[in-house]
Order: structure tokens, then sequence, then C-alpha cells
């Protein structure tokens, strides 16, 4: 009887033992989820999209890419010449080209810029309007893994793919 209490004793303490170290990895695992939202969050403060940049519009080079996406911002947003705009990286969407004449996916056609943004604000997209004449430009919230998730829960994205569906109304007519 004594040496099955023993094994008793031992295997407790062994359980235990595996408990405190399975809630310290889950503390650990929760300070490092945090740390890496806060970084990858971090990093998404900067990013700019622009669109509706006509293709080959900024040339056919490479490295005059850049050149060309500070030359659209200081036109677009009013900056100065002098100010550095510190761009690390700049490139177009990593989706291939479509093949010529082909009709770009769930176009929704706008009378002006402002009623696109507009639109799009109502919808809970945070934007902000900078027009030109040949596209616009956008500077649209990017979310880590916690915010979309929250985001995903409330049915954002389905009500997004509804606003995409559905037809402008026209009040003009």
């Amino acid at each position: 009887m004594e040496e099955a209490e023993t094994r008793i004793a031992t295997t407790e303490d062994r359980v235990q033992g595996a408990e405190d170290v399975i809630t310290e990895l889950v503390k650990q695992q929760i300070r490092l989820q945090q740390k890496l939202s806060d970084l990858e969050g971090r990093s998404r403060w900067e990013n700019v999209r622009i669109y509706g940049v006509p293709e080959g519009s900024e040339g056919t080079s490479a490295s005059s890419f850049i050149p060309f996406v500070e030359q659209l911002l200081r036109e677009n947003l009013g900056l100065s010449a002098t100010k550095d705009l510190l761009i690390e990286r700049a490139h177009r969407a990593l989706a291939p080209r479509p093949p010529e004449g082909f009709p770009e996916d769930e176009t929704k056609i706008y009378d002006s810029v402002e009623e696109a943004a507009s639109d799009l604000a109502d919808k809970g997209l945070p934007v902000t309007r900078v027009t030109r004449p040949d596209s616009l430009l956008l500077r649209l919230q990017q979310y880590t893994w916690a915010p979309a998730q929250s985001r995903r829960k409330t049915g954002f994205k389905e009500k997004l793919q509804a606003f995409r569906r559905d037809p402008p109304v026209n009040t003009s007519a």
C-alpha cells in the first residue's frame, strides 16, 4: 500500500510540475503574441497604398519607381521638394498584369472620387482622399491579426463584399 501511495504522490508531483510549466509557457506565449502584434502593427503604420495609377505611368525601369512615387505624393499632397520622404521600398501590386483588354473584376463606377471615398468611409473603411486627374490616392489603415480577427467576428468582411456587389445608387436621375 505504501508503494502505491508513493507512486501516486510522485505522479501528483510530476503532474503539478507539468501544470506549472504549461502555465508559464501559456503566459510566455501570450507575451510573445502581444509583442508580435505590436511589432507587426508598428511595421504597418507608415504604409501607403495608392489605387488607380495607370499601368506603365511609372516608366519601364524598376529604379525609376521610387522617384515616380515620390513625385506622385509631392504633387498630390503638396509636400515641399526639400522634404525627404524616406521611402524604403515601393512596388506595384503583387498580382500579375491582366491581359490587354481584360475586364476588371467587381468594378464599381462612381460619378466622382469624393463619392467613392465617401461611400467607403460610410462603410467603415478609414480613407484619406487625394484627387489627381488620372488616379485616386487612398490611405487605408492596415490591421494586424488581432483587430482583423475582431473585424472577422463582427462580419466586416461580409459587409465589405456586399458593398462591392451592390451597384451604386444614382440619385442625380
